[in-house]
């Protein structure tokens, strides 16, 4: 059975790479990249028999899982919709995901996402505290399969974490 799993990987990575032919680039944004970018970095890394090089491939994938949190944050806190709330509402009061929830402070939650996104960085300095972002972030994917049904971005993500917590301990 283990020696399936090698080819299996790689058959998902053609797969992945013909549906960015099939659709023009990533479906999904986001989360078809981070999933391509998890996929093809555990390949290189299985099929290199060089353990600088799989580390490297590790440090990659948690890298761009921590820039994408971080940019992301620093994006919105430019942004001042997202700093008085207003953006937030909008994603969730008018548009097409018809949020179940009534919510109190758009701008309070507002800026926990924001605060929270760029505060991975912290995880470089205080490993516990990465893993508690990396919990927040998890809940926060959880949330936003039920809230605005994006179950694609918790797997996607959940995928890196691993990475993330490795290169937490690498620097």
């Amino acid at each position: 059975a283990s020696l399936l799993w090698p080819p299996l990987l790689v058959i998902v990575l053609f797969v992945m790479i013909a549906s960015l032919f099939i659709f023009d680039g990533p479906y999904n944004g986001g989360s078809d990249y981070m999933n391509f970018l998890v996929t093809l970095c555990l390949v290189i890394s299985i099929f290199s028999e060089n353990a600088t090089f799989k580390a490297a491939c590790l440090l990659y994938i948690g890298a761009q899982a921590v820039l994408s949190y971080f940019v992301a944050g620093l994006t919105k806190l430019r942004k001042p919709g997202w700093r008085n709330g207003e953006s937030l509402k909008k994603i969730i009061e008018k548009s097409h995901y018809l949020v179940p929830i009534k919510i109190q402070n758009y701008r309070l939650l507002s800026w926990v996402v924001m605060v929270s996104e760029v505060s991975i960085l912290i995880g470089f300095l205080n490993f516990h505290f990465g893993i508690l972002l990396l919990a927040g972030f998890a809940l926060f994917h959880l949330i936003n399969i039920k809230l605005l049904r994006l179950n694609r971005f918790f797997f996607a993500w959940l995928s890196s974490y691993a990475c993330i917590l490795y290169c937490f301990t690498r620097f």
